[in-house]
C-alpha cells in the first residue's frame, strides 16, 4: 500500500508541473500551480507527507520498479515545492525526511547506545526552536497572526468543551475573538487580526468542533499511528505521520478530499503492516477506517458541486430577487446552511429587496457559521434603516471588536451618531477621533472616502 501512496503522489505531482508549465490550468488564478487544490499551501502540505514515504523506498526497498517510481517523485516534488511557496510543507517534509533518516541510519545501529537518546533529544529541540526563531523573525506578522489565531482557538474550544460542530468553528471562533479583543481592544495582535475560516491548526479546528475529547482523541491517534510505524519499522510511514502531523498543526488539510484519501492509505499501510493480528483484522480494520473516512470526504465533494450550483444563482440575485428567485434561494439556503458566501449574498440580495426582518435572519445564521464581520455590519445597517438605533449601535460594536483594524464599522458607527441629536454629539467626537487615528493597513479608495464623508460631516457639526 506504501507504493500506492507514492503512485498517488506522482499523479498529484504530474497534475502541478503541467500546471506550472503551462499545459493546464491552475485550481487558482493568483498562483501557477495548484494540483488538484484550490490553493498551493495545502497542496505543498500533500506532497511533503508523501516524502518521507518515497524516501524510505529509495533507500530500503528491494523492488527496483518501487525505487524508481520514488526517486522520480522525489525529484518532481523537490523541483516543485520552491514554486508552491509552502513553509508548512517545507517544514513537514524536513521533519518526515529526519524521521526516516533517525530510523534508519541512527536508531537501526546496533551500536547504538540509549544513553545517547538524551543528547540526539536536546539537539532536536535546540534546533527545532532556532529554526523556529528565524521563521518568526522573517515574517513576524503572520507568525503574531498564527499565535493570535491558536490562542484565540484555544479560547472558543474552552468556551465549547463538548464542540460546537464542524461548521460552526468559524463561527465559534469569531465569537471567541470578539470576546478577546472587547477586553483587549489595546492588544498588541491588533493589526495581525483577520477573520479565517479555517484556524489554521487542525488539532485546534477538530477541538472546537467536536469539543476537549476529540481534540484528544485526534492527537492520541495521531501519535498512535506514528509508533505503530515505528514499532514495525516503517520508517517512511512514520515519517509521513510526523509530516501529516506538522501539516495539522499549522495548515487545514482536513478540508479536502485528497487528504482523507492520502490518511486511508497512510492507516491502511500502517494496519497491514503489523503482522501480530490476523488478516481478517487488519483487513476489517482498514474497511472501517475507509468507511469512516469516506463520509467527509463525499460531504465535501457534494459541497462543491452545491458551491457550483449557488453560483448560477448569485450571479442572478445580484440583479434583481423576483419571488420566484425568493423560493429557489430559500430552498438551497436550507441544503447549504453550511455555507458562509450563500448566506452572505442572500442577506445582502434580501437587504436589497428591502425585507429588512427576512434579511437579518439569514445573516445571524450566517454569524453562527463565520468570522466575518460583514454579516454584523449588515445586520446593524438593516437595523438602521429600520429606526432602530440601539441595536445597530450594538452590532456595529461587535463589529469592531470582533476585527479592530477595520475601519468601516468605526465609520458606521460615527455616522449612526451623526444621525443623532446634538445632546450626544460627544459619542460622534469619539467615535471621529477613533476612526480618524486607526492605523489602516492598506489605504483604499473606500478607506480614504471613508473618511473624507466623515470630515465634511464633522466640519457642518
Amino acid at each position: 500500500m506504501a507504493q500506492l501512496i507514492v503512485v498517488f503522489g506522482l499523479a498529484e505531482c504530474v497534475f502541478g508541473w503541467l500546471q506550472l508549465l503551462g499545459f493546464a490550468a491552475s485550481g487558482n488564478s493568483m498562483y501557477p500551480a495548484t494540483g488538484t487544490f484550490y490553493n498551493p499551501g495545502p497542496y505543498c502540505g500533500f506532497l511533503a507527507v508523501i516524502a518521507p514515504v518515497a524516501l524510505h523506498a529509495v533507500l530500503h526497498d528491494r523492488h527496483k520498479v518501487a525505487v524508481w517510481l520514488s526517486g522520480i517523485y522525489l525529484f518532481l516534488a523537490i523541483g516543485l515545492m520552491p514554486a508552491l511557496m509552502g513553509r508548512t510543507g517545507w517544514i513537514a517534509a524536513l521533519l518526515g525526511c529526519a524521521v526516516v533518516t533517525a530510523g534508519r541510519y541512527v536508531f537501526a545501529d546496533r551500536s547504538f547506545k540509549k544513553g545517547r537518546l538524551r543528547v540526539y533529544a536536546v539537539s532536536v529541540i535546540v534546533l527545532t526552536i532556532a529554526f523556529l526563531a528565524l521563521l518568526y523573525f522573517l515574517k513576524p506578522d503572520s507568525a503574531q497572526g498564527r499565535v493570535l489565531m491558536w490562542i484565540v482557538a484555544f479560547k472558543a474550544m474552552v468556551a465549547h468543551p463538548w464542540g460546537a460542530g464542524w461548521d460552526r468553528v468559524a463561527g465559534a471562533f469569531g465569537q471567541a475573538q470578539e470576546d478577546y479583543f472587547a477586553q483587549h481592544l489595546d492588544s498588541v495582535f491588533v493589526s495581525v487580526a483577520g477573520a479565517p475560516e479555517y484556524v489554521f491548526n487542525e488539532f485546534l479546528q477538530i477541538g472546537i468542533a467536536f469539543g476537549i475529547a476529540g481534540f484528544i482523541a485526534f492527537i492520541v491517534v495521531v501519535a498512535a499511528g506514528a509508533v505503530s510505524a515505528w514499532r514495525s519499522r516503517c520508517y517512511g510511514l512514520c515519517g509521513a505521520v510526523a509530516a501529516f502531523a506538522a501539516v495539522c498543526f499549522s495548515s487545514y488539510p482536513l478540508q479536502f478530499a485528497e487528504f482523507y484519501l492520502l490518511v486511508f492509505l497512510l492507516g491502511g499501510a500502517i494496519i497491514f503492516h503489523r503482522h501480530n493480528y490476523p488478516v481478517w483484522l487488519r483487513a476489517g480494520a482498514c474497511v472501517v477506517l475507509g468507511g469512516v473516512l469516506s463520509v467527509p470526504a463525499y460531504g465535501i465533494m457534494e459541497r462543491k458541486r452545491q458551491t457550483s450550483e449557488w453560483d448560477r444563482m448569485s450571479n442572478a440575485i445580484r440583479y434583481r430577487l423576483s419571488d420566484g428567485m425568493m423560493k429557489e434561494c430559500d430552498s438551497l439556503v436550507r441544503e447549504m446552511g453550511w455555507s458562509a458566501r450563500c448566506l452572505f449574498d442572500y442577506g445582502k440580495a434580501l437587504r436589497g429587496n428591502g425585507d429588512y426582518e427576512k434579511s437579518n435572519k439569514v445573516l445571524r445564521m450566517g454569524v453562527e457559521i463565520s468570522s466575518d464581520p460583514m454579516f454584523l455590519n449588515l445586520i446593524g445597517r438593516n437595523h438602521e434603516d429600520m429606526g432602530e438605533t440601539a441595536e445597530a449601535e450594538e452590532y456595529y460594536t461587535r463589529s469592531r471588536h470582533r476585527l479592530p483594524n477595520r475601519l468601516y464599522p468605526y465609520y458606521l458607527l460615527a455616522m449612526l451618531y451623526a444621525k443623532e441629536d446634538d445632546a450626544s454629539s460627544g459619542k460622534f467626537l469619539k467615535a471621529y477621533e477613533e476612526a480618524m487615528e486607526l492605523p489602516v493597513k492598506v489605504e483604499s479608495p473606500a478607506t480614504r472616502e471613508m473618511r473624507e464623508e466623515l470630515i465634511e460631516v464633522r466640519g457642518k457639526r
